[in-house]
């Protein structure tokens, strides 16, 4: 009786969840079919997706139509896909499949469901399968929508896989982005408008045309508050964060990923908090927080784990490793790299390289800086391949092969002029006065003082203490053993207060170093020393530095 009044009362907006719960506890299947759908529809507008899950499962054994049961099983598993519950999606999408031999249109929606399904996951070549197969459908039918919804689709999944460093992506991503766009600006279709504008940003932002980002990021964004598009804002704000890290505002990037997740979590979308976790976990990284940004690492990854998709755990388990490492957990990191090597993630031969090379295992160094080299020029990688050609400089250096060093530190330097990375040609120099130190001459103190100012500039505080432990060898070379044994006392509590231990590459010239200078100076002296620049800050101890070369 109160369900009938309810109807009666309210006809043009009833409360379509009191009365799926009512009509739920009577035997009237008809009024349960209506509602239980109205209820798993509007439950799935406000992205109330257990409520709406609840709802539709409810909903299909009432069915007896096959299209209808289609089109639930449809609208199911969309909303499982967003919860990260791929299995339970494809078996609902496959379903959609089964059902819809005479129904061109919803089978195109299920293989453009399984297309996207399959692009979250890295199956991108099945993706770009069941993507042709939609595409097939839809210019059958003569769907002009549906067509241009494809062809967005497809060109993200080349952005993924440009992502992933797949040749050619990039350029068949622009075509089929810019090809959507336009499509959808003829049909005046608002939403896919947004969609292009932002990917179309992201692809931008990859190589670096900032304002070009900045143009398009704010028309998608324009287009999205004025729909209201809570999950369309979320991606915005994270992609915004992205752009702000990158420009180095922490302050900003920080600020816009932890809207950005309050939105996604309001709702429900478990592969973007998953994103923004590994977002914010790498911005912690930077700021030097590295407790709290293996924390987040490790949550990321749990969620990444839990969906099943290979890249984004391979992308997680990347950061994480960066963060063990760091501390000097180099066991759990190597571990980390290792595993996201098997997922197919080149670039952890790189950071793989530095773990062994700590671990003295020097052979699997090299055979993991050729390979991080290898797979950096095969995708042009240039940022890479001068962090691959560091790395088998420093290898080259503690295995005291000179002539290789030098090879490999001067291709670098070359490549750096190039890329303007001042990190880089800080990690170049040091390396290069490193060898200038071994052999004596008198390059490697402009070198080391040239390599801590960029280390300074960028604000890189870590790579600063191997600087100053580089400055520590100049001077002891040249005679003031007293000053050597400040810089490195200095150096001892710039890396207790950071929370980190020495570089890889510093491990066997700070423990000869410091053999050197103790035996010069006699335990006492070195003691003394030690003592007296371990009171220095890092700034204090870098300032001490930079001032030695006016004496």
């Amino acid at each position: 009786q109160l369900a009938h009044y309810l109807e009666y009362t309210y006809p043009d907006h009833p409360p379509v969840e009191v009365l799926a719960f009512h009509y739920g506890h009577s035997e009237n299947t008809a009024k349960q079919r209506e509602y239980f759908r109205k209820a798993g529809d509007a439950a799935q507008r406000n992205y109330a997706n257990t409520a709406a899950l609840d709802f539709y499962s409810k909903l299909l054994p009432l069915l007896e139509d096959a299209q209808e049961q289609a089109q639930v099983r449809w609208q199911k598993g969309q909303v499982l896909n967003l919860l990260g519950r791929w299995d339970e999606a494809e078996e609902d999408f496959r379903a959609v499949l089964g059902l819809s031999e005479d129904n061109l249109a919803l089978r195109a929606d299920a293989q453009f469901a399984m297309g996207n399904l399959t692009r979250q996951r890295s199956d991108f070549q099945v993706a770009l399968t069941w993507l042709a197969e939609a595409k097939a459908n839809r210019t059958a039918l003569a769907d002009t929508s549906g067509l241009m919804h494809v062809i967005l689709e497809t060109g993200a999944t080349f952005l993924n896989m440009h992502l992933a460093r797949e040749k050619g992506a990039a350029e068949s991503a622009q075509v089929l982005l810019e090809e959507g766009l336009a499509l959808a600006r003829q049909q005046d279709d608002k939403p896919s408008m947004a969609y292009a504008l932002n990917h179309l940003g992201s692809l931008a932002g990859m190589k670096g045309d900032y304002a070009t980002v900045e143009v398009l990021y704010q028309e998608s964004m324009a287009i999205r508050r004025e729909l209201g598009d809570k999950k369309g804002l979320a991606v915005m704000l994270g992609n915004l964060g992205n752009i702000a890290k990158k420009q180095g505002d922490f302050l900003k990037a920080r600020g816009l990923y932890l809207e950005c997740s309050r939105l996604f979590r309001e709702v429900g979308e478990k592969r973007s908090i998953a994103m923004v976790l590994i977002n914010l976990g790498l911005l912690t990284f930077e700021q030097g927080d590295y407790a709290h940004a293996q924390a987040l690492c490790e949550e990321s990854l749990t969620l990444f784990r839990e969906m099943g998709d290979k890249q984004t755990i391979a992308f997680a388990l990347m950061g994480l490793g960066d963060v063990l490492a760091i501390q000097g957990n180099y066991a759990a990191a190597r571990v980390a790299f290792e595993e996201s090597l098997g997922l197919g993630a080149n670039f952890s031969y790189y950071p793989l390289g530095r773990v062994v090379l700590a671990q003295g295992e020097y052979a699997l160094a090299q055979t993991n800086f050729e390979k991080s080299l290898e797979f950096s020029r095969g995708t042009n990688a240039k940022k890479s391949i001068v962090l691959s050609l560091i790395g088998l400089g420093h290898l080259a250096l503690v295995q005291n092969n000179a002539t290789a060093a030098r090879e490999w530190f001067e291709e670098a330097l070359a490549l750096n002029k190039e890329n303007e990375s001042k990190a880089n040609l800080a990690a170049t120099l040091l390396g290069l006065g490193l060898l200038a130190l071994a052999e004596k001459n008198g390059e490697a103190y402009p070198h080391m003082l040239e390599s801590l100012r960029l280390y300074q500039e960028t604000e890189s505080r870590p790579q600063q203490t191997s600087s100053l432990l580089g400055v520590a060898g100049v001077v002891f070379q040249r005679g003031d053993a007293r000053r050597a044994a400040q810089l490195l006392g200095a150096v001892e509590t710039a890396l207790k207060a950071l929370t980190i231990v020495i570089e890889p590459e510093m491990f066997h010239f700070h423990a000869q170093l410091m053999e050197k200078v103790r035996t010069g100076l006699g335990e006492s002296a070195f003691q003394a020393a030690w003592n007296e620049g371990s009171q220095w800050s890092l700034e204090e101890a870098v300032r001490f530095a930079l001032a030695e070369e006016t004496k």
